[in-house]
């Protein structure tokens, strides 16, 4: 069947940074850190898909959002 490749994970990098916005759209969130360097030397957000993020720690100041989240979890 020819030469078959099979890599591996592309940007092998772990940045943590803290949510700035998600597109409920696309799946798509925008994180602290995560930019690339424009040819005009400024830096622009760079869109990662939600499959491709760990939370590791969740901001649990908002009790209505603790709420929702624990909610039906019984």
């Amino acid at each position: 069947h020819g030469g078959k490749r099979h890599g591996g994970k592309r940007h092998d990098s772990t940045t943590e940074g803290v949510v700035l916005t998600v597109d409920s759209n696309t799946g798509r969130l925008t994180i602290e850190g995560v930019t690339v360097a424009k040819s005009d030397n400024r830096e622009e957000a760079v869109p990662v898909h939600a499959s491709n993020v760990v939370i590791t720690r969740l901001d649990e100041s908002d009790k209505l959002r603790m709420q929702k989240l624990t909610e039906n979890r019984s």
